[in-house]
């Protein structure tokens, strides 16, 4: 595993166990807005994780990118 991958998945990983412990799953029954009964839109938390994560990577990762391709880093 490279230094960035393991840097990420070390920074991502504490933000993935506090989703893991929240009781709410993705897709919950719903009666009659969705076709199929299931709605799979992120709840509150979950959008504010792929914030998170988004800001990071523009911030952090793509900035860098070039940098450790070239360094193997």
């Amino acid at each position: 595993m490279t230094p960035l991958s393991q840097f990420v998945r070390n920074a991502v990983r504490p933000g993935v166990r506090a989703l893991s412990a929240v009781p709410k799953p993705a897709a919950t029954k719903s009666d009659s807005n969705h076709p199929n009964g299931y709605s799979f839109e992120l709840n509150e938390t979950q959008l504010e994780f792929r914030d998170i994560a988004r800001k990071f990577v523009q911030e952090e990762v793509i900035p860098k990118a070039a940098e450790y391709d070239r360094t193997m880093e």
